[in-house]
């Protein structure tokens, strides 16, 4: 169980820097870990100065804007055929996971996912994904929306593409996003989510 432990927050680890270099200026791509903007839930140092926010797998600094409620898997035993044959591809149950986690905390559920000699996946809401015009410029963007492998009434309808065409999205869009529910939004973050239902 150690190994698998280690192996997911390596991931989560591996996340957290994806995060930091789309969304926060700077060069984090040699930044040691503990200093990045976005920081693992369970670490075994604590902060060294102000606290943390989100909720997730993933936590990030009080300046950073991020509307999402982050869930990693680095898991094997799933292949992305999976989505079209299996009603138990265990990345639906991650996702569902996502959905419910981020819908009690009024954030928009992602998933990050992948196994040994993959790319990183992502898996957002399609309302989201169009509202941030992610495109396939590497690898295709796919609808895989099945209502009956999703048991939830959480779960969103997903999109799943590699991590990288998320990522070349403008980090602005993402500022738009909203961030929890019951905050009071700006006019800018009204008109943004304008488009979101």
């Amino acid at each position: 169980m150690k190994d698998g432990r280690t192996k997911g927050e390596r991931y989560e680890n591996t996340v957290c820097r994806l995060l930091s270099q789309w969304l926060v200026p700077g060069d984090w791509e040699k930044c040691p870990v503990y200093k990045l903007p976005f920081r693992r839930r369970f670490t075994d140092s604590t902060p060294l100065d102000g606290h943390w926010e989100g909720e997730g797998d993933i936590l990030h600094r009080p300046d950073v804007t991020f509307p999402f409620c982050v869930e990693c898997k680095d898991q094997e035993g799933w292949d992305l055929d999976g989505v079209l044959k299996n009603a138990q591809w265990p990345v639906w149950k991650w996702w569902t996971q996502a959905c419910a986690q981020a819908q009690q905390v009024g954030l928009r559920p992602i998933l990050f996912f992948t196994r040994a000699y993959r790319p990183n996946y992502v898996m957002i809401e399609k309302e989201v994904a169009q509202w941030l015009e992610v495109v396939p410029q590497q690898g295709p963007v796919i609808e895989v929306y099945r209502s009956r492998f999703l048991r939830s009434e959480s779960a969103a309808v997903p999109v799943v593409t590699e991590a990288a065409n998320l990522f070349a999205v403008p980090s602005t869009s993402v500022h738009c996003l909203s961030a929890k529910k019951g905050r009071s939004r700006s006019r800018h973050s009204r008109k943004c989510l304008s488009g979101l239902s």
